[in-house]
């Protein structure tokens, strides 16, 4: 197996490439986790990998022979992923199988797959595709839907799946030039352009799940956080009221979630706060007008919130991601 560096760029793509079944396997393992490979003529396989990271999601450009990749259950539970993957098949065809479902892709086709369950990938000959890794939460679609789109294929020419195939073709193609406050951005909106593809299928196909009460509440209140973010008094209890439910009834449902309502809210209104302050096009908005923009109610307490999760001031924060000396 080799591995070679494009050293004189900062923001290189990692080539890698494998003669054996068992290189193979050890060289996507670091990426997705323990799976077995059986190659079809194992003594002449070949699987070439270009990898390019920005801040926790992955470009990967996979091209292999013939074989079959199986993640069980034992292999889930040893080393255990969280991670999406949104595959875009190039050349030849592959099946896939996750989560009792099995489809086969052609190229231009893309599926949604699961690191954290478990699946099944048999490539054809001259195999090629694209995959983008991602931290599910980036997709910003629920748990109890994504149970219902993995291993389902979205058509080449259905959709978003023409605009999003293009989109991440060129990104691919022009990322490691790019700048990192412009690849932020894009990254952001090939997520976002992703996540919509993603709710199209599952509106066409009819095949968003039905939830049960208890779901269906917490989904309506986790919109209803998003939609008044801005308001300083968005707190428990004016969601409580909002919903026609007690203060214990809100708290208990999201104690299943493992965060609190206070927590979440001031989780989200963080997380739009560093993309602002990391936006070069709010450059010249001081931090107070981004920090009651999404609902502080105060500057100092927002500095203190931010510099408790982040361990920088925003000034610091923006600075820093701006490569810029500014004056909040």
């Amino acid at each position: 197996m080799q591995n070679e560096m494009e050293a004189d760029n900062p923001a290189a793509v990692v080539h890698h490439s494998a003669s054996s079944s068992g290189a193979w396997r050890s060289l996507v393992t670091g990426i997705v986790g323990g799976f077995a490979v059986d190659a079809v003529r194992p003594g002449k396989f070949r699987g070439e990998l270009r990898r390019f990271t920005h801040e926790g999601v992955d470009f990967l450009h996979i091209a292999t022979g013939s074989h079959l990749a199986r993640r069980d259950e034992a292999q889930v539970a040893a080393e255990p992923r969280s991670d999406l993957f949104l595959n875009l098949q190039l050349e030849g065809s592959c099946r896939m199988t996750q989560n009792g479902r099995t489809e086969e892709l052609q190229a231009g086709d893309f599926m949604l797959c699961d690191a954290a369950r478990p699946g099944e990938v048999l490539a054809e000959a001259n195999h090629r595709s694209l995959s983008l890794r991602f931290p599910r939460e980036l997709l910003g679609i629920p748990q109890g839907y994504l149970e219902q789109i993995t291993a389902v294929r979205i058509q080449a020419d259905t959709g978003l799946a023409p605009a999003v195939g293009a989109f991440l073709l060129n990104l691919h193609r022009t990322i490691p030039d790019i700048g990192l406050q412009g690849r932020r951005a894009a990254v952001r909106h090939l997520l976002g352009l992703a996540g919509a593809m993603v709710q199209t299928q599952l509106e066409t196909t009819g095949t968003r799940p039905q939830l049960d009460p208890q779901q269906a509440l917490l989904e309506r209140i986790d919109g209803y956080i998003e939609k008044h973010l801005s308001d300083p008094a968005l707190d428990a209890s004016s969601i409580a009221a909002a919903h026609f439910i007690s203060y214990r009834r809100l708290h208990s449902l999201y104690e299943g979630t493992g965060n609190t309502v206070a927590a979440s809210i001031r989780a989200r209104r963080l997380e739009r706060c560093r993309q602002d302050l990391a936006d070069p096009f709010l450059a010249a908005i001081p931090v107070a007008a981004i920090a009651g923009r999404w609902g502080f109610g105060s500057a100092s307490h927002f500095s203190q919130v931010f510099r408790g999760a982040t361990g920088q001031t925003p000034a610091e924060y923006r600075q820093l991601q701006l490569g810029t000396r500014m004056s909040a």
